[in-house]
Formats: structure tokens, sequence, C-alpha cells
């Protein structure tokens, strides 16, 4: 069913949250461009700073009836009547909450962790997801508020995970929240002539989710969160991958010097397993240095080669729903040179098979695109 639009008294002010590289300036180009299609009229102001990929971006966008209403083109404190964001660190930031007002700016969420540039520096980077949540909640309400994991599910439904904006432009029009139609968005879609499907299979799935969350989730099949592993499981982990490393006097060495200092660390401070959870990664790390015998184990690895398979048959759209990207497929050619023991060209032979080079099949190899298991 249509949802009941919001109405243009007044300028209805968007502003598109998100990272640099994702699409966020494309989602305001295409809402100036449907409303365009309608007769209203619109400003777009894109802020993107020096961060044209990966870092903040915030694009203003402004829809009016009329270009006599339309003003300023920077939203001022408090304006707000939508926060449509890719990414919740940006959601949370003060530029974006400073543009919003509890009561009067709805916003909708992706719940997706997107790395900054702290995990470069620091590996072992957790993002603080539940203060970010509550920071958001609390400027805007609990009711305010639709938090939403859109890249699992524009990655499961529609195969790649740039579709997530469109798929959160859609989850907001069927709440009610564009003051422009369907129908103007998706001819606006079918201009940009990227992905032109793709991006239309988002921008439904988006407002299907909208209207019924749970089978949508049903329907993309997303995996359960993970069970947070025991420290005894960490270590039964390492130890085995030790064993296949170097052997089991590896792993008994690793086993009696943790369990030492667990022991040393409930003697101290009962109860905590900070310490021993810590000290079983980082020995882990020192005791299994990843040189080239170690990288090729893992590539040879069983649980990696299945992993490899499973990315081949994986399915989804190969072209960037957004972008237009094509990302490279995770299969490859390779060409192999047939050694010469001279320099002087050889007859042909009658067989079909081609003497100088030889055409492998790809499935007998590892794909370069995939990563070797982690530790």
């Amino acid at each position: 069913a249509e949802p009941s639009l919001p109405a243009l008294d007044r300028p209805y002010a968007v502003l598109i949250a998100g990272v640099g590289g994702t699409g966020i300036v494309t989602i305001g180009a295409l809402l100036g461009m449907a409303a365009h299609i309608e007769g209203k009229a619109v400003s777009v102001l894109d802020q993107t700073g020096l961060a044209q990929k990966g870092g903040a971006v915030l694009s203003h966008v402004k829809i009016a009836a009329s270009r006599e209403d339309l003003r300023a083109l920077r939203l001022g404190h408090g304006h707000a009547d939508l926060l449509l964001a890719g990414d919740i660190v940006v959601a949370a930031s003060p530029e974006a909450l400073a543009a919003s007002a509890a009561g009067r700016t709805r916003a909708v969420v992706n719940l997706h962790e997107t790395i900054t540039a702290d995990f470069v520096l620091h590996p072992g980077t957790r993002l603080p997801m539940a203060a970010l949540r509550e920071r958001i909640a609390g400027a805007l309400g609990e009711s305010g508020v639709d938090f939403i994991e859109a890249t699992a599910l524009a990655t499961a439904l529609v195969g790649d995970a740039i579709a997530a904006n469109l798929f959160l432009l859609g989850f907001a029009y069927q709440r009610g929240l564009i003051p422009i139609g369907a129908a103007a968005i998706e001819q606006a879609i079918a201009l940009n002539g990227t992905a032109v499907e793709a991006n239309r299979a988002a921008f439904r799935w988006g407002r299907s989710a909208a209207h019924d969350l749970a089978k949508v989730e049903a329907i993309a099949r997303l995996p359960a969160p993970p069970i947070p592993e025991t420290l005894d499981g960490l270590i039964e982990r390492h130890a085995r991958e030790l064993v296949r490393y170097q052997g089991r006097r590896l792993a008994a060495r690793y086993r009696a010097r943790l369990k030492a200092l667990r022991a040393r660390e409930d003697a101290v401070r009962p109860g905590s397993e900070a310490l021993t959870r810590a000290a079983a990664r980082a020995y882990f790390r020192l005791l299994a240095y990843k040189d080239e015998y170690a990288v090729a184990r893992l590539f040879a690895s069983r649980e990696f080669r299945a992993a490899a398979r499973g990315a081949r048959r994986s399915p989804g759209r190969r072209r960037g729903p957004i972008s237009g990207s094509s990302p490279t497929r995770t299969s490859m050619r390779w060409r192999v040179s047939s050694p010469r023991a001279s320099s002087a060209p050889s007859s042909p032979r009658p067989s079909s098979r081609p003497a100088a080079s030889s055409s492998i099949s790809p499935r007998r190899f590892l794909p370069s695109a995939t990563r070797a298991p982690a530790s």
C-alpha cells in the first residue's frame, strides 16, 4: 500500500549521513531528480570535505512546493525532518545530531559497522554500538528512530552491500518520510542508468521491510548472531591450531602457560578472565607466526577450499546497484607457459591440446580475492 506522504506547507528537510564512496551523494542526486520530475523545488548541498572515500559525508536536501520557499541550502540547527543514515557513527556525530531535534526529526539508521581510522592503528578496536544507539535515541527519542541491518539485508537480497542506501530510502519512503512519490523515485533511478533493476529491487525491498521486517529478514536468511566464545573454547581452538602448525608439544606449552596465568589471575582477582583472554590471543600469535609456510598451509586447508567454493556459488548481481562498479569475480584464469627445450619454434601438433600454453580451469586453483581463514 502507498504511504501517506508529508505535506509541503513548508520546506521538508532531509539530512543524508554516511561514509564517502558508498553512494550517499547519489541518494541526494536521486531525490533531487525525483523532485524535479514531480515539479517540486529542491536544493541539494553535499558536504564531503576532504573525505571523498571512507570519511564522513553529509548531504543536505530540501524539498518544497515552490522555489520561493527555499532559502538557505544548509540545514539549520534542529531543522531536519528526516535523518537518513547509512552509517551509525556519522549519524551520532555532533554535526548530524545538531541538525536534528526530538519531536520533529525521524531517523532511519543502518546498523552495519564500518571501520574507522582507529582500526588502522588499533586493529582490536570495536565500535561502541550500544553507546551510539543510545546517543541517537536519546537525542531523538526511542519512537523517533528505526535501526535496521540495511547492509546485511541488501547484500542478501540484492547481492551488493552498496545497495544499502537505496534500501534505507525505500524503508523511509514506506514509513511516510519522503515527500516524493515512488513512481518519480523509480523514474529517477532509471534516468541514472546504472544497474537500474538492482536499484529498483533495493528500493522495493526497503519498502517491504518497512511493512513487514520479520518477513523480509526470513527471506534474506540472515545468519544468527555469533555466540560469544568462552575462554576454554578459545584456548582449545588455538591449541588445535598449534598442533597443525607445529605439533603437540607446542600446543602443550601453550596450554601450560595459560593455565598458570589463569590461576594467578583468579587468585588476584577472582572471576576475572580479561588478562588470560588477552594473553591467549597474543601468545597464540607469537607461537603461530604466519610465515610463508603457515600461510600456504592455511590456503591449502579444507576449510579455506570450502569457503572459496561457497564464494564462487554465492548469488548476487555483479554490478554495484548505485555506483555501477563491477567487482572482480572470485574465479580467475591462469595462463601457464610450457617450458621450451630450445628457442626455436616447434612444429604444430595435431592434438587439440595447445602446445605453447594451456588454459587452466580456475577450479583447480584458489581464488586470489579470497583471504585465508583468520586464526
